[in-house]
């Protein structure tokens, strides 16, 4: 019953597994060469993507998936070339112009600014235009369900990375110049493997209808996307700025343990997706309901897995890096949480997509993240760490609320109470353990009480297992 429905999410989680393993690899390795300090220094620099990813794709995903299944294959193929051009002319633009600002201001607003910076950057720079292929290549990928494919091409990615990392900082022994050269040459030499499968879905033909309707789409979701992703570099800049670099590197660094919690989500995600867009662009809101349902299981394996996040994390990273970066065990514990939020999310924002509702995606995304960037920039001096990570996430939990209440005439009410139940339950165990550390016979209870109420609601899914065989 559950075998095409595994099959494509082990294809899709195999990236993931590879960046999990990958992680036991270079966490350790970077800890070993490098402290908090260092560290704090990369994490700066390379949340500059952050803000130049949107900027330049201006919500070319999105795009695709608002108008994917409405175009003819051959207008497709048009479609990817014209959004493959706007992405690299747009990166090389957003490049050339940070590049500029960064050298001549940089010092402004950098504690101990040192010209080797600008080579840094430069480097990271090159490798987010080599990189210009993916975005339009992984929405194709993705809508067209070719799982194994996408899988080769990330998971490739993967080990090219971990082989070029061990090369520099191992065998050549270059240092800190090496956690930028890494990401260069891989994305050169993915670079090549794309082009092998973009001459299948591409047409080179400019089109400026085209060309104007991603535009249109995009231009108005670009305050969104702009304004969530620069929130990484708006917390990294904040933390350097009054907490210093020292406090940046173990702040960065849980959000490497995050990435892990990410990549197991957007696998699940990524298979379900194209069924939920189907059905909501025809309508079938009972078969979204359906979907929905789902939801339920995920947030209750997700508190199973997260109670063992809690309860083991501190001493697991301890172990992992030396002793370098145990304070950033807190941070992982709260981190986790999203998770809960990325699943709910999924589905009222495909409905927004859908249904064209880009300018309320934009206000709540908007408005809600500069609230949260005036708190952080008058309050961080005053508070922990632990406090800045706690206003980043409950940020996303309200975002959440808020688009739900636009669409909850296609969404079934119970999973919206069900989704504030387990992230309210995980977010107090996590508080409570971090705060007060519980009892050992505490824990042991509630991951046996989580574990059966997986394995109950488990045996009432597979009406629902069916239905995404069917469809999948």
């Amino acid at each position: 019953m559950f075998k095409k429905v595994f099959l494509k999410t082990s294809y899709y989680f195999l990236p993931s597994v590879f960046k999990i393993l990958s992680f036991f690899v270079t966490v350790p390795l970077i800890s070993y060469y490098f402290n908090p300090q260092d560290l704090g220094v990369f994490y700066v620099l390379i949340s500059f993507l952050l803000i130049l990813g949107p900027l330049s794709n201006i919500g070319i995903e999105w795009a695709f998936q608002s108008k994917y299944y409405k175009l003819s294959k051959e207008k497709v193929k048009i479609f990817f070339f014209n959004a493959v051009l706007i992405d690299l002319t747009l990166r090389i633009f957003w490049s050339v112009i940070t590049f500029a600002l960064f050298s001549n201001f940089g010092h402004y607003f950098l504690e101990q600014f040192n010209p080797d910076y600008n080579v840094y950057l430069t480097l990271i720079l090159l490798s987010f235009i080599v990189n210009f292929l993916w975005i339009s290549l992984s929405q194709v990928l993705i809508l067209e369900k070719k799982a194994k494919d996408f899988a080769i091409i990330e998971s490739l990615r993967v080990i090219v990375f971990i082989i070029i990392l061990l090369i520099l900082l191992v065998s050549l022994d270059i240092g800190f110049i090496s956690l930028f050269l890494s990401p260069l040459i891989t994305n050169i030499i993915i670079f090549f493997i794309e082009v092998m499968y973009v001459k299948n879905v591409i047409k080179i033909q400019m089109d400026k209808k085209i060309l104007l309707s991603i535009f249109k789409f995009g231009l108005p979701v670009l305050p969104t996307s702009l304004v969530e992703m620069s929130q990484g570099f708006v917390d990294k800049f904040v933390i350097q700025k009054f907490l210093g670099f020292y406090q940046t590197g173990i702040y960065g660094h849980s959000q490497s343990y995050t990435n892990l919690f990410t990549q197991c989500t957007k696998a699940v995600v990524r298979v379900i997706s194209p069924v939920l867009i189907k059905n909501i662009s025809k309508k079938n809101f009972k078969n979204v309901n359906e979907l929905n349902e789902l939801n339920t299981l995920f947030y209750k394996l997700t508190l199973f897995l997260g109670l063992f996040v809690i309860f083991s994390s501190e001493y697991l990273i301890s172990w992992f890096t030396f002793n370098k970066f145990t304070e950033s065990a807190s941070l992982v514990n709260i981190w986790y949480s999203v998770i809960f939020v990325s699943f709910f999310s999924n589905t009222t924002l495909s409905i927004l997509i859908v249904k064209k509702l880009t300018k309320f995606i934009m206000h709540t995304s908007v408005h809600l993240t500069l609230i949260m960037f005036v708190l952080l920039f008058y309050f961080a001096k005053y508070m922990s760490i632990e406090g800045i990570v706690y206003i980043i996430v409950f940020k996303r939990f309200f975002i959440a609320v808020i688009r739900f209440y636009k669409v909850k005439d296609f969404i079934n009410r119970s999973y919206f109470f069900t989704f504030i139940a387990y992230f309210t339950l995980f977010s107090s165990v996590a508080y409570l353990n971090n705060e007060f550390m519980i009892n050992v016979f505490v824990k042991i209870g509630l991951i046996i009480v989580s574990g059966v109420d997986c394995l109950i609601d488990f045996n009432k899914k597979s009406k629902i297992m069916k239905f995404l065989q069917k469809n999948v």
